[in-house]
């Protein structure tokens, strides 16, 4: 009966055994998959950040953009202006004219 002791342990040690390296063959594929999952989402961070970067560039650009739209529509509001009171001015010295000419045609008539 001593000697079969051994062989029990023996027995006992290896099913136990089997398990274990089976649980670390199975923690070892989980652990690559993470690794991949990481390498993954580190790409994915890597790529945010050019997008990102880009969006912002092009968020400056649109604002200088904005910015000149703005300075443009300033400058025709007051061009604009300066028109209407330049037709209005006009008008003004057309009606002085005319009436002028209607005067002058009427003196001429007089003499």
């Amino acid at each position: 009966a001593p000697s079969r002791t051994p062989d029990r342990v023996r027995s006992h040690t290896r099913s136990r055994a089997t398990p274990s390296r089976g649980r670390g063959r199975n923690l070892e594929q989980q652990v690559h998959q993470l690794q991949g999952r990481v390498h993954e989402l580190e790409q994915r961070e890597l790529d945010l950040m050019t997008q990102v970067f880009n969006l912002t560039n092009e968020a400056t650009l649109n604002e200088e953009r904005q910015q000149a739209l703005d300075e443009a529509l300033e400058e025709n509001r007051w061009v604009h202006e300066k028109n209407v009171a330049l037709e209005a001015s006009l008008h003004a010295a057309l009606g002085a004219a005319w009436e002028c000419g209607v005067l002058l045609r009427c003196k001429e008539m007089d003499h």
